[in-house]
């Protein structure tokens, strides 16, 4: 389970910075946003069994399952971070021209409260996604040591009650992984909430 759940966490980290920088760079430059915008709906409509059976040809088996967990939340981080990026007003951006802001204040007055929420919700999404990926990853192409291997087997040799007990394990892990976002979501918005009385206060 453990094995498992660090292939999960590193694909959605990995997922995370691509999806982010992929997002900011085609907020800057709109050929690439054009370019991008069709492979995202690609992968949005394929099915993942279709991406597992390519990789399967290419990777080795035992990193296709943090891959495919990667793949399938990246779309999620990137949309959630291109309409971050373009929600500011631009009376709000040309304010900050006028008053000449450094670009390290305009990322922390400006930036980092307006993407803040939209990052936060695409992590929310994106936890249980990975999940889901990644163990369908597991379950197709049986990895050494992984909670997929295991339910794989346990279908084979017609053990159905361990069959179970493996997703009884992996439904517990994915309501404890959206408690721990939700619980870093609400410390978010009340620590925000501070900022905003502070900001007024002064």
């Amino acid at each position: 389970m453990i094995t498992s759940a660090v292939r999960v966490t590193i694909g959605i980290i990995l997922s995370y910075l691509g999806g982010f920088l992929l997002a900011i760079l085609c907020h800057r430059v709109r050929f690439v946003y054009d370019m991008m915008l069709p492979i995202i709906s690609v992968i949005k409509t394929t099915p993942v069994s279709s991406f597992i059976l390519i990789a399967l040809v290419f990777f080795n088996r035992d990193l296709i399952p943090g891959a495919i967990a990667a793949l399938m939340v990246l779309p999620v981080v990137f949309s959630n971070t291109i309409e971050g990026l373009s929600s500011p007003s631009s009376a709000m951006l040309e304010t900050a021209r006028a008053y000449k802001l450094k670009f390290s204040d305009r990322v922390r007055c400006i930036w980092i409260p307006t993407l803040r929420p939209f990052l936060i919700s695409a992590a929310g999404a994106c936890a249980g996604l990975a999940i889901k990926a990644g163990i369908a990853a597991e379950v197709l192409i049986c990895p050494e040591v992984s909670v997929g291997k295991y339910m794989y087997l346990s279908k084979q040799n017609m053990e159905y009650v361990e069959l179970f007990a493996w997703t009884l394990a992996i439904v517990i892990f994915s309501f404890l992984v959206d408690f721990v976002f939700k619980q870093i979501l609400s410390y978010v918005k009340k620590t925000t909430r501070k900022e905003g009385v502070s900001h007024e206060n002064t």
